[in-house]
């Protein structure tokens, strides 16, 4: 069993060059085990739209993470976490809840994970309270190859009646710990727009 509780306070200038999230420690606790390049995989190809669509903090930004660790059975871990950021002038807010649900077999490398988290959004300067999820689950039959799926939607912060989802596949061979090939497609369907579809490589 593993808990932690960090607080901390940020200048809200500062945070923006962070795209305003305040959730860059957000999962500095679990396990380097290819988290980074499935955030990468995911969110990569943000809408053009969402760039124009950041919290503008107002004042202090005040930040808080609760993380939990919690051994189930022998081969499996859930992990729950719950991330929040205000500010002190606007009270716009921005809150995160995170599931990690992990399954390796004892003395092997294969393993199965289910992660998603939800966003909750308030903008008071936009009047919008947009909300948010991404959620991916992937397989690994050994150290060298995992396959997965990913399923992302958002509304959007400038005007949260409209919003985007995309959906993901992608196989990645693993050539050092640092070192991937990766290759997928991805669907994405931008509301009142025409939907795109990409390789990935």
């Amino acid at each position: 069993l593993y808990l932690k509780l960090a607080i901390g306070a940020w200048n809200g200038r500062s945070l923006e060059h962070d795209h305003g999230n305040g959730e860059e420690d957000a999962h500095a606790e679990e396990e380097h085990d290819h988290e980074e390049e499935h955030a990468e995989e995911g969110h990569e190809d943000a809408h053009p739209a969402d760039h124009e669509a950041l919290i503008e903090w107002d004042g202090a930004v005040f930040t808080g993470r609760a993380f939990l660790d919690l051994p189930v059975t022998d081969a499996g871990t859930v992990q729950l976490g719950y991330s929040l950021a205000g500010d002190e002038g606007s009270w716009n807010l921005l809150q995160n809840v995170d599931l990690v649900v992990r399954h390796q077999a004892p003395n092997s490398r294969q393993n199965i994970k289910w992660h998603t988290e939800l966003f909750f959004t308030r903008d008071k300067e936009r009047d919008t309270s947009p909300f948010g999820l991404f959620s991916y689950l992937t397989y690994a039959p050994d150290k060298s190859w995992e396959f997965g799926g990913e399923y992302d939607f958002t509304e959007l912060l400038a005007d949260d009646t409209q919003d985007l989802w995309a959906g993901s596949a992608f196989v990645t061979r693993y050539l050092t710990h640092t070192t991937y090939l990766r290759a997928g497609y991805k669907y994405t369907d931008y509301s009142e727009e025409e939907s795109e579809s990409e390789q990935l490589a």
